[in-house]
């Protein structure tokens, strides 16, 4: 079992939490359950992590049911799109 802890948010935000600061990011923390072993992940804006078991991913997951290339974690950044200012956004898009 997996389970995830993530951090998001604008640096002001951030700041005020007392978290490192560099711009638009979010920290994503991967703990894999009975190893006690963590792992974290600096994902930036327009950044992207991919999550499968292929060892070209930076989350390799070698679970029975995950696939080579499985899913794909986005941190959009925030914009304007028609005249409306969108917020930043913490995308998952499952590729499996």
């Amino acid at each position: 079992l997996l389970k995830q802890q993530i951090r998001c948010g604008r640096p002001a935000e951030m700041a005020a939490k007392g978290l490192a600061v560099e711009g638009e990011k979010c920290d994503i923390t991967v703990c894999r359950a009975g190893t006690g072993s963590a792992q974290t992940f600096t994902l930036r804006a327009g950044g992207v992590l991919r999550i499968g078991r292929g060892v070209a991913n930076e989350i390799v997951l070698d679970f029975e049911g995950v696939s080579v290339f499985h899913a794909e974690i986005y941190l959009r950044p925030r914009g304007i799109v028609d005249g409306v200012v969108t917020p930043q956004m913490l995308v998952v898009r499952d590729d499996s």
